[in-house]
């Protein structure tokens, strides 16, 4: 699906596309470019909106499976810093929360436990919305924001790595704004498209529709009816950069198209340095796989998600070996296709037959390296991507704490 610019309507130019295999949906156009009017780096050839909510409800996983649904060391601090962000901008813990896209509970329960009187959410993931429950014993809707009817007198709405995800940021905040006092709040918390050497060579990935900058985020609340209290960047906390705004609702609601439209160059030539950051990354996980196997070598590639996507579109590995399918430890995806490929369960096949592992994670490599540590004892050859033994990436920096 081709598509224009939601923040201000104008046209976008393209400059990185491919065909990905993705989970339950096949073979997908995706693209990466910037509008041409005001900037903003977006997805500009995408799947449908059916087909987005289609792969959050029966393929994406937010569980932590690896980890037995534990949420990871830099989440913990993250929720902790937007509930210290919190406290500081209304001087107390908020009284009532409701999160869209609440993934596995824990967010609200941190919001619980520092004293919010109601937690509630949504989130379009069964699995996680069940994890929730159990794990944390908070109840959350399964469902969308644009399908459910928006609750009234909630004083802080979370978006933590959320807007990125929508077809449409400006109508849902405009919605959420639309059931708000002007005393209300809003906490958004979203990747930030700055310093692009920090960048992951996953960071263009098909769950994120948009790329935002300080600028185009703060024009966007601004746009839907808010203003930004408080601005935190963090540049080493996460994966990536991350940009977190605690915002309060106006009575005013200025509608200016201009803001932004001085981003355009700036925009093209950081995502144009990312590309060619991202080419010659793929280049390299490549040439660490046919370092480590023989042509036509039987392998497996340990992980059903996004990145399995991004390596067979960015390399010749399928061509270069045999792959067997694909292994994931999340139950939800078993059994499930990927392209021409079936997703297993490790425990229903035999690892040690002769074929090699690719660990195709980019975040949680660290932690299945670990986890088939008993495999790479009894000989079976589990090739990492981005680390050695000693989480040092290939290209010499340090290895990232999975999240």
């Amino acid at each position: 699906m081709k598509r224009n610019c939601w923040l201000c309507a104008g046209e976008c130019e393209t400059l990185r596309q491919a065909c990905w295999t993705l989970p339950h949906l096949g073979s997908q156009r995706i693209g990466f470019g910037i509008c041409t009017s005001c900037g903003l780096a977006q997805q500009t050839n995408s799947v449908t909106p059916q087909e987005m909510t289609r792969y959050y409800r029966e393929s994406a996983v937010y569980t932590n499976p690896g980890r037995g649904g534990r949420p990871s060391a830099g989440k913990v601090r993250g929720v902790q810093q937007a509930l210290d962000m919190v406290a500081d901008g209304l001087g107390r813990p908020a009284r009532s929360v409701f999160q869209v896209g609440s993934s596995d509970g824990y967010t609200l329960s941190q919001f619980k436990e520092a004293g919010a009187e109601s937690v509630r959410g949504v989130e379009p993931s069964a699995a996680s919305c069940e994890h929730a429950r159990a794990s944390y014993g908070i109840e959350t809707i399964v469902g969308t924001a644009e399908g459910i009817e928006l609750p009234r007198n909630v004083e802080m709405w979370v978006l933590t790595h959320v807007l990125e995800h929508l077809f449409d940021p400006l109508s849902l905040m405009r919605r959420i704004r639309d059931v708000q006092e002007p005393s209300d709040w809003v906490l958004i918390e979203v990747p930030l498209f700055e310093q692009v050497h920090r960048f992951p060579p996953t960071y263009l990935t098909f769950e994120h529709l948009s790329y935002f900058g300080e600028a185009s985020l703060l024009h966007l609340l601004e746009r839907a009816g808010y203003e930004a209290e408080q601005v935190q960047k963090s540049f080493s906390e996460d994966l990536y950069p991350i940009i977190r705004v605690l915002a309060r609702a106006t009575e005013q609601v200025p509608d200016n198209h201009s803001h932004g439209v001085h981003e355009v160059a700036s925009t093209r030539e950081l995502l144009m340095q990312h590309v060619e950051s991202e080419r010659a990354s793929w280049m390299n996980v490549q040439a660490v796989v046919q370092a480590a196997l023989a042509p036509g070598a039987r392998a497996w590639l340990w992980g059903a998600g996004i990145h399995s996507s991004q390596l067979l579109a960015y390399t010749d590995l399928e061509d270069f070996l045999e792959i067997e399918g694909l292994l994931d430890s999340s139950p939800i995806r078993h059994g499930q296709g990927f392209g021409a490929f079936e997703i297993h369960d490790p425990a229903s096949v035999n690892l040690h037959d002769g074929a090699a592992i690719i660990i195709s994670s980019h975040a949680a490599e660290a932690e299945i390296w670990e986890a088939l540590s008993a495999e790479r004892a009894a000989g079976v050859v589990v090739v990492r991507l981005y680390g050695d033994d000693d989480g040092v990436h290939v290209d010499g920096t340090p290895a990232l704490e999975a999240a």
